[in-house]
């Protein structure tokens, strides 16, 4: 059956039927043309785990409700995959507001995992990747005026698995139509079939500013409160922001001194020089000048 900018919804003679999104073009009483999608939920549902994961990494949080609600209900869902929606989902807001947890995502995903679900771990992600929020959540649960509760440790990581690509067979009309007309649709579906699409993913906290671990540090560390374990990973929130601070100046400096070393412009070395010495600068050129209209007025005589 064709569709409504030409193209056919079914699959090959032979294959299964895989979900497609569909593109309803719409004309508004004014004159405007519309892109309405449907199945979106059901087409990111219906693709391997990996795709899951790479799309929940570069969307936009506040128009995918359905898919992340669809992700958590999943018992099959990958545990790194449900770390990423339970931190993305703020849990250390709810240490402040214990009264909005019933109903929550983060209410839902620890209601689930009391239930045995989530028990595949397959993906890597960037063990800084939760430092941040993980670090934040346990200064929020450790102030006496916030109510804590308890976050089993496997949502702190780390994730050692293997590196998510899209290594698979693509719906690519599909893709494009969410590309097009999909809020923020961020997934670089190209790149994202290498694992050197991970690289840009340095924007987090780098491993050289967390403690040093080893392979077995889930089972050595096992036995900790969610407190030990995490400032085991990452840090106390504290001493992390100070890292981080520390580097922030460290760059800074490092990137003066490579503008100190860069040619300058007469008008650049100017304005670095203070007030009195601008004004020490400007009498001697001025003096300069008068001394040479006297030379060329001399020289002519």
């Amino acid at each position: 059956m064709p569709l409504s900018d030409g193209t056919s919804c079914l699959p090959p003679l032979g294959e299964p039927a895989l979900v497609q999104i569909i593109a309803h073009h719409e004309i508004s009483p004014i004159g405007e043309e519309d892109i309405r999608l449907e199945n979106v939920a059901e087409f990111i549902m219906d693709q391997p785990q990996a795709f899951w994961l790479l799309y929940i990494l570069n969307m936009n949080w506040d128009v995918n409700d359905e898919i992340v609600e669809a992700m958590i209900a999943r018992p099959d869902a990958d545990l790194a995959i449900i770390a990423h929606l339970f931190w993305g989902s703020e849990p250390s807001y709810y240490c402040k507001y214990p009264e909005r947890l019933p109903g929550s995502n983060v209410e839902r995903i620890l209601r689930n995992l009391r239930k045995g679900w989530y028990k595949n771990s397959e993906f890597w992600l960037p063990r800084g990747h939760f430092a941040r929020g993980a670090t934040a959540f346990i200064r929020f649960a450790s102030s006496p005026e916030n109510t804590p509760f308890d976050v089993p440790l496997k949502l702190f990581g780390p994730f050692d698995g293997r590196k998510a690509v899209l290594d698979f067979p693509l719906d690519m009309v599909s893709l494009d139509r969410m590309e097009r007309w999909y809020p923020d649709f961020g997934l670089d579906v190209t790149a994202a079939q290498s694992e050197s699409y991970w690289d840009r993913f340095d924007s987090y906290v780098r491993p050289s500013f967390l403690p040093q671990i080893t392979a077995d540090h889930a089972e050595r560390f096992s036995h900790l409160n969610m407190f030990d374990y995490c400032e085991s990973l990452y840090w106390t929130n504290d001493r992390l922001v100070m890292e981080l601070e520390k580097e922030r100046k460290r760059r800074a400096r490092q990137l003066s001194l490579e503008k100190e070393q860069l040619p300058q412009s007469p008008i650049a070395i100017v304005n670095r020089l203070s007030k009195p010495q601008q004004m020490v600068l400007g009498l001697s050129l001025v003096g300069v000048w008068i001394l040479l209209v006297f030379w060329i007025t001399g020289f002519l005589n």
